[in-house]
């Protein structure tokens, strides 16, 4: 296992941790790397383990990098220039070129997962928050052999949208599988509603799956009609989005947007956390 940035207690140093207080001593199966980067050998294959670098450690997982004969690198790392989730790219941390020694890097601490053929973000295994919407998670397998990396699916999305228009034949006629709502968040957003009734009995199917909470978003009937289908949705999305697009239109040259949206989505995310 490997130290994260929301497993330690200080900013400055890795010593306090989660994963010491809960796994240390009582589980013989588990490894933690929490301060030093550590070059490992699995199956002949040296790979080179880096924890969360922090004041306390930035040095010696510097030296590390600079000195192993490893190939491959697997961390907790903040790289800039990847998406810390769909859409929002990050302008701060390392720089990327502090890893090109490596024929292949591997990353958690971003949730959302890409790659650039180089480096890995792995991406979270499950979704947490609105922003995680109709973004693939799970885990991965790496062959030490092939060097094959391999994505497996979480095949639970906790997140749901459902578009409710009752003008649409198409959707009338729909067998809907309600089940999927099951312990669920979900959305409801309303681009057409002629039938209370419809409506009503609709609403009913989804709340008898217990989801965990319901919301049903109709702000998009105060807007043009002629407006595409597209910006309506757009209206209809996360708080986030709201955020962004506030911050996007600001107009003031004194203010780094990006740097405003990123601490932005940095204090929703851990708010997020604490719910």
């Amino acid at each position: 296992m490997i130290i994260g940035n929301h497993d330690t207690y200080f900013k400055n140093t890795n010593e306090t941790n989660s994963v010491k207080e809960l796994i240390f001593g009582k589980y013989n199966t588990f490894y933690c790397y929490e301060n030093e980067a550590q070059t490992i050998t699995f199956d002949g294959l040296p790979i080179l383990f880096i924890p969360w670098i922090c004041f306390q450690n930035r040095e010696q997982v510097t030296n590390e990098i600079r000195n192993t004969n490893a190939q491959i690198a697997m961390g907790h790392l903040e790289i800039q220039g990847f998406e810390m989730f769909k859409g929002s790219v990050v302008s701060h941390g390392d720089d990327r070129s502090a890893f090109d020694k490596f024929d292949m890097v591997m990353s958690g601490h971003f949730h959302h997962r890409s790659g650039d053929g180089h480096i890995y973000y792995l991406g979270s295994h499950a979704q947490f928050t609105w922003s995680d919407y109709d973004d693939p998670r799970g885990f991965h397998v790496f062959d030490t052999e092939t060097r094959e990396l391999t994505f497996i699916k979480n095949p639970y999305d906790m997140f749901k949208k459902v578009w409710y228009n009752d003008s649409d034949d198409s959707f009338l006629q729909a067998k809907i599988d309600y089940s999927e709502f099951k312990e669920c968040m979900v959305k409801v957003i309303v681009t057409c509603k002629n039938n209370l009734y419809w409506f009503d009995k609709f609403i009913e199917n989804i709340e008898s799956e217990n989801p965990v909470q319901l919301q049903i978003v109709e702000d998009h009937l105060n807007l043009d009609l002629e407006e595409s289908e597209q910006q309506i949705i757009n209206e209809a999305e996360s708080t986030l989005d709201i955020f962004k697009n506030y911050i996007s239109s600001y107009d003031n040259e004194q203010v780094d947007k990006e740097k405003l949206a990123n601490k932005v989505i940095e204090l929703y995310n851990e708010a997020m956390s604490l719910e």
